[in-house]
């Protein structure tokens, strides 16, 4: 079986988003093919979940010599959103790099070694952190093993957050990942509109059948079984939290015109939070008058939070045009829940991603008029008694065992091109 070195700074017990990617790699590329080597950072630079450790299989090697030792950071409960870090280098619109740029070298080393003692067929870097593709692509100019860039999210093509740099800045981060791009063998993205955008930018520099699409994705065996405790009134979940892409507003807005509009008192209807609810937010839901409407919860631990999820009437995000070429990891999530969805976006593939699996609505998040009737909608269901849990089928295209196929067939492609 031929191996693959999966270079990943973001790996489980770090409870971010960003590990979960590639944790869902190593537990599904070997049933697809491949054996997998995990090069990541040792404890200490992020908070982390003992319990993570568990999910990883047992023929994993992990080796967590990427970066320098430091000293353990105390865990919160849930994934946090991807970030650089502290400092200069951890800005992620000031700086074009990250702050794993000075371990470069360090694991450029570390990889080699790995390389040569497992005798490796072939190299990925799921990034974020982008300087992780320096790693893998001198890593793989030192050993001849072809290298597979991934890409969790747009780097230099994301026009929302490229917008906030400094212009030397932007220069340097398209610079940089066209150098990082020319090295790879194949890079994979994760929306067919980021592959749709890169193919275009990339047209005369690279070939588009180099560029693939390979989604983010749930894995069910990550959770705990789910232990469901439906409340009498009916209930809409955000779960996760809200920030500076991703804004409150849209389902606040919509939310307070749906009970409006129903006259609801906040015995028969609820809005759910989890995770940090912003100073700001809370601000304009007091302005709404949602204060007695709102069930605002700490972090969950990811491997718990199937049974929030499936708890609820109804999962809702918002997702607007600013965040282009990006699907929220928490969609995964939610069709892996199996419960409605009621999404407050106007991207089209989201959207798509929704309607196709039948999983829910879709409603302008810029027009609360439209969300509160798409609520109303999924209002009147629950008091037929008509929201059941979703067909599992229909979500099965976004599980992480039919994602890891995906990408086995990319790093065979990479293997043939050596």
């Amino acid at each position: 079986m031929p191996r693959l070195l999966l270079i990943a700074p973001f790996f489980p017990p770090m409870t971010r988003v960003g590990a979960k990617r590639p944790l869902m790699l190593a537990r599904h590329l070997p049933a697809a093919g491949w054996e997998v080597v995990v090069l990541t950072t040792p404890s200490g630079y992020d908070p982390e979940d003992r319990t993570l450790e568990r999910l990883i299989p047992e023929g994993v090697v992990v080796e967590r010599t990427y970066s320098p030792p430091r000293p353990v950071v105390a865990a919160p409960a849930a994934p946090k959103p991807s970030s650089g870090g502290g400092g200069f280098l951890a800005n992620p619109y000031l700086s074009p790099f990250d702050r794993f740029l000075s371990h470069v070298p360090g694991a450029v080393k570390a990889a080699k070694a790995l390389v040569t003692r497992h005798r490796i067929d072939a190299i990925s870097v799921c990034a974020d952190p982008f300087t992780a593709l320096f790693t893998g692509a001198l890593a793989s100019r030192a050993t001849g093993v072809p290298f597979v860039a991934d890409l969790r999210d747009p780097w230099a093509l994301q026009a929302a957050k490229q917008a906030m740099r400094p212009v030397p800045s932007r220069w340097l981060v398209h610079r940089a990942e066209r150098w990082a791009f020319a090295r790879a063998s194949q890079v994979v993205v994760n929306t067919e509109e980021a592959l749709a955008a890169y193919r275009a930018a990339y047209a005369g520099r690279l070939a588009p059948e180099r560029f693939h699409e390979v989604r983010n994705a749930f894995d069910l065996g990550m959770f705990d079984p789910p232990v469901v405790h439906r409340p009498a009134s009916f209930t809409v979940l955000h779960f996760g939290q809200f920030r500076l892409l991703v804004p409150a507003a849209p389902l606040l807005e919509a939310f307070a015109r749906f009970v409006r509009d129903r006259a609801l008192p906040p015995a028969q209807a609820r809005l759910a939070i989890t995770g940090t609810f912003r100073t700001e937010d809370q601000a304009h839901a007091d302005r709404l008058q949602l204060g007695p409407y709102l069930d605002v919860q700490p972090d969950v631990p990811y491997r718990t939070s199937l049974s929030v999820l499936r708890s609820a009437h109804v999962l809702a995000f918002v997702l607007d045009r600013r965040m282009e070429m990006t699907i929220p990891a928490k969609l995964y999530d939610y069709l892996a829940a199996r419960r409605p969805i009621a999404a407050l976006c106007d991207q089209p593939e989201p959207a798509r991603m929704v309607t196709d699996s039948q999983s829910g609505e879709v409603a302008d998040p810029n027009d609360p008029a439209a969300g509160a009737a798409l609520l109303g909608r999924m209002h009147d269901r629950f008091l037929a008694g008509g929201l059941p849990d979703l067909d599992p089928a229909l979500a099965e295209p976004y599980s992480a065992r039919v994602q890891a196929e995906r990408f086995a067939a990319v790093l065979a492609q990479a293997v043939a091109r050596r």
